[in-house]
């Protein structure tokens, strides 16, 4: 048993030593790196250095909550500030949150968030982000949808469709009926909706695919086709000539198409003159598919708190782990790094050690007693003799 204690305090001493030199020296780089992020936070957000100094401290503690670095955790607060926001943190902890719970890369999630906020004017209202956050969530999960493919479509499209007046609900629907049906990427499926809507809706310009554009004669075919069907593209209402609502148009649209011959020369018609060459694919999921539409519309709803519930289950991995170590570790040492205890504070890491010296050197004067009396005796001995900040570092 004495020659296992030493031979345990030889082995795990220098390591010990070793890794807390790393782990400070990793710490100071860290905190020289937040110290620069808080600098730059400085100049485009008015915060005075005691507000600054207390977003640095509470810094770890939020970050540590999503698994996340300190430092990144700033960096979105600094980008969220350059964009305009008030409420910087908050919109920075909600990019955290979306971050975790699909993985999802921090370009991402900042585009999706700025995005989203501006079509529907939320005005950097995280509840309202949160919300939509959380319905579109509800929708991937019911569906077994990529959410990654679904906010790039929102990323992607959001701002021209809120214009037009889809809300958020239809959207999502729009998008995800799309995805699912087709299996294109969330670009694709959102510059085709974007593309089918325009035509509905008599809009010319890009559809965001390469050469392709709709102009007077498009809108034309589109409209001509749609009439041909016993379908409106505009109605009067209180006397006035309006557009209708492209919902509605879409939903007629669908129980017409589906009515037809599958290798009918109208159905193919209806792709090429409203969808598109672009959008013609994804128009025919979401015409074949209307049901899946009505489905998801209804699965957008009852939802609340599902991100946050999400991202908590995320946090329970390694790296996360491993991060919020890295945060205490650095918060604790910028805590102490001006202080007369740091000395004392590796004292405690290594003192074990220390009691394993006391044990074997027990142990070693007193080979007459039983091997039980000896560890006994030296236990009694290391908590009587000294206490555990006094003992001095390992050489």
């Amino acid at each position: 048993m004495f020659e296992m204690l030493k031979e345990l305090k030889n082995l795990i001493q220098p390591k010990l030593q070793e890794t807390i030199k790393d782990q400070t020296n990793e710490s100071v780089d860290e905190l020289k790196k937040i110290d620069g992020i808080l600098t730059e936070i400085g100049k485009t957000s008015g915060l005075t250095a005691k507000q600054l100094e207390a977003l640095g401290s509470a810094s770890f503690e939020t970050a540590s909550k999503y698994g996340a670095k300190a430092a990144d955790y700033l960096t979105k607060i600094q980008e969220m500030y350059k964009s305009g926001y008030k409420n910087a943190k908050e919109m920075a902890e909600l990019s955290l949150l979306m971050e975790n719970i699909g993985g999802f890369d921090s370009d991402l999630t900042k585009d999706y968030i700025t995005a989203s906020d501006a079509a529907y004017q939320y005005s950097g209202n995280v509840e309202n982000l949160t919300a939509l956050l959380d319905s579109q969530k509800q929708v991937t999960e019911q569906n077994s949808i990529s959410m990654a493919e679904l906010l790039n479509a929102t990323k992607e499209s959001a701002g021209q469709l809120a214009e037009i007046g889809i809300q958020e609900d239809e959207m999502t629907a729009l998008f995800g009926t799309g995805l699912a049906s087709t299996g294109e990427s969330g670009e694709t499926v959102g510059r085709a909706i974007n593309s089918i809507i325009m035509s509905l809706q008599k809009l010319k310009g890009e559809t965001g695919f390469e050469g392709e554009i709709i102009d007077e004669n498009s809108l034309s075919k589109a409209e001509t086709r749609c009439n041909s069907l016993g379908i409106e593209l505009t109605g009067v209402e209180d006397g006035v000539t309006k557009l209708r609502n492209p919902i509605q148009i879409l939903k007629e649209l669908a129980a017409a198409y589906n009515s037809l011959p599958d290798d009918s020369a109208q159905k193919a018609g209806i792709l090429s003159d409203i969808g598109g060459d672009g959008g013609s694919g994804v128009l025919d999921g979401i015409l074949s598919n209307w049901g899946l539409y009505e489905k998801m519309l209804s699965d957008y709803g009852n939802a609340d708190g599902l991100t946050m519930e999400g991202a908590m289950k995320s946090t329970d991995n390694w790296q996360d782990s491993l991060n919020r170590l890295s945060n205490t570790w650095t918060a604790t040492v910028g805590n102490i790094a001006d202080s007369n205890v740091f000395t004392p504070v590796i004292n405690i890491a290594n003192s074990f050690l220390e009691i394993i010296n006391k044990i074997t050197s027990t142990i070693g004067s007193l080979p007459s007693l039983g091997l039980g009396a000896g560890l006994f005796a030296g236990l009694k001995n290391v908590g009587k003799t000294q206490k555990l900040f006094d003992l001095p570092i390992c050489p």
